[in-house]
């Protein structure tokens, strides 16, 4: 998905499009988008998600970050 800006003064009507479609046509992919005010609202609803969990149950979020961040840890060296 790429950034694609309103030719308008109106910020409401930026989306992020589809980069392949963009790129190569309707032939590769088909024109889907989301609004950039849409997105914003889907990670902010996230982001209260997830610390509303990390306040309630915190022992148990910070097992499930160093369970990640080991499992990140042992890709990142396998990789090297």
């Amino acid at each position: 998905m790429v950034l694609h800006r309103a030719h308008t003064m109106d910020a409401v009507k930026n989306n992020f499009m589809c980069s392949t479609y963009k790129k190569r046509g309707k032939e590769m992919c088909i024109a889907h988008y989301i609004r950039e005010i849409q997105l914003a609202a889907i990670v902010l609803d996230d982001l209260r998600r997830v610390t509303h969990f990390a306040r309630q149950q915190e022992s148990l979020f910070v097992q499930h970050i160093n369970q990640r961040n080991s499992a990140e840890t042992r890709r990142e060296i396998e990789r090297h």
